[in-house]
C-alpha cells in the first residue's frame, strides 16, 4: 500500500510539477503577454498624445486658415467694391468723353459751315461790288433788290430781338429810300 501510495504520490507530484512548470510558463506568457500590452498600452498613449497634439496644431492652423481666409475674402469685396466704383466713374468719364467729343464735332462742323457761308457771301459781295461798279444798270438793279430782300429779312429780324428801335426805324428809313429809288429806275426803263 504504502508503495501504491508511493507511486501514486510520485505521479501526483509529477503531475503537481508539470501542472506547476504549466502554470509557471502560462505566469510567464500571461506576464509577458501583459508586458506587451503595456507596451503597447503606452505606445498607444504616446501616439493618442502625437495625435491630440497634431489635432491641436490643426485647429490652430485651420483657425489660422479661416482667419486668413475671412480677411483675403474681406480684401477681395473691397476690391470688387473699389473695382465697381471705377467702372462706374470711368462710365461716367467716358460718356462725359463721348459728349465732349460730340460737341466739339459739332462745334467742328458748325464752324466750318460758318466758314464756308462766310467765303461763299464774302465771294457774293465781291462779285456784287464788280457788278455795282463794272456791270450795267440792270444788273445794278437786281443786286441792289436782292440785296434790299436780305435787309428786310435782318430787319424782321432785328424787330424781334433787338432793343434799340430807333437803330431799327433807321435801318427801315434806309430801306424805304432804297425801295423809291428801285421804283423810280423801273419807271425809266419802261
Amino acid at each position: 500500500m504504502q508503495a501504491l501510495s508511493l507511486g501514486r504520490a510520485r505521479t501526483y507530484l509529477k503531475h503537481l510539477s508539470r501542472t506547476y512548470h504549466e502554470q509557471k510558463e502560462q505566469e510567464e506568457e500571461r506576464s509577458a503577454h501583459l508586458h506587451d500590452a503595456r507596451l503597447q498600452l503606452h505606445h498607444v498613449k504616446e501616439v493618442e498624445e502625437d495625435l491630440e497634439r497634431n489635432l491641436q496644431n490643426l485647429d490652430a492652423r485651420l483657425g489660422a486658415t479661416l482667419t486668413e481666409e475671412k480677411r483675403i475674402m474681406q480684401h477681395q469685396q473691397e476690391e470688387q467694391l473699389l473695382n465697381d466704383q471705377i467702372k462706374t466713374k470711368l462710365k461716367i468719364v467716358e460718356d462725359h468723353l463721348d459728349q465732349y467729343l460730340r460737341a466739339t464735332h459739332a462745334k467742328k462742323a458748325v464752324h466750318l459751315h460758318v466758314c464756308y457761308h462766310r467765303q461763299k457771301e464774302k465771294k457774293k459781295r465781291v462779285e456784287q461790288e464788280v457788278k455795282m461798279r463794272v456791270g450795267s444798270p440792270y444788273e445794278r438793279v437786281k443786286i441792289m433788290q436782292e440785296n434790299l430782300s436780305v435787309i428786310k429779312q435782318y430787319v424782321h429780324h432785328m424787330k424781334k430781338t433787338h432793343p434799340d428801335h430807333e437803330r431799327v426805324g433807321q435801318v427801315e428809313k434806309r430801306i424805304h429810300s432804297l425801295q423809291r429809288r428801285l421804283k423810280q429806275f423801273d419807271k425809266k426803263k419802261k
